[in-house]
């Protein structure tokens, strides 16, 4: 299995993440590069889960 960034210098990531019912969110920010990734989903349903 490939592995991403192997063999690339280190970077500082500032990251939080949260969740809700029904929902998962991540931000990582890279201040070095002035860029960051916002990555929003659904988790799961808001009814109860199959047995």
């Amino acid at each position: 299995m490939p592995v991403a960034g192997q063999n690339s210098p280190s970077r500082l990531a500032v990251y939080h993440q949260g969740n809700l019912p029904g929902a998962t969110s991540a931000v990582y920010l890279f201040p070095e590069t002035q860029s960051g990734v916002v990555v929003l989903t659904n988790a799961y349903g808001l009814s109860d889960v199959a047995d």
